[in-house]
């Protein structure tokens, strides 16, 4: 219940999930510098937030994961915590579902077959 406001800091410029411990923000723009401008200005919330409620985020468990098409891989967008450079995956478990970057659902095909 502790970071319930959490997400109030950001609605308004993201889609936040919480879920037990976990938090996830989907950031959706068409325009790439827009979606670069407000990826940042979330970050700068987020930072702002944790900061002013004596909190500190574990940078080993924080992810950003860009989704594209199989076509469109254009992966040099650097997200950061502060001064701390957030770590880029190309796929991820989210709440119990491997999701990688095009949503093929491959690496979940390939966990259920072994």
């Amino acid at each position: 219940m502790y970071v319930n406001d959490l997400s109030k800091s950001v609605s308004y410029i993201t889609s936040p999930i919480l879920f037990a411990d976990d938090t996830t923000f989907i950031i959706t723009y068409r325009d790439e510098t827009e979606f670069k401008l407000k990826t940042h200005e979330i970050s700068n919330r987020i930072n702002k937030w944790f900061h002013t409620n004596l909190l500190m985020l574990n940078c080993d468990k924080t992810f950003f994961l860009p989704f594209s098409t199989e076509t469109d891989t254009d992966d040099n967008m650097k997200v950061s915590f502060g001064n701390i450079k957030i770590a880029t995956v190309q796929n991820l478990k989210f709440l119990g579902l491997n999701i990688d970057t095009t949503l093929t659902w491959k690496r979940r095909i390939d966990e259920l077959n072994i």
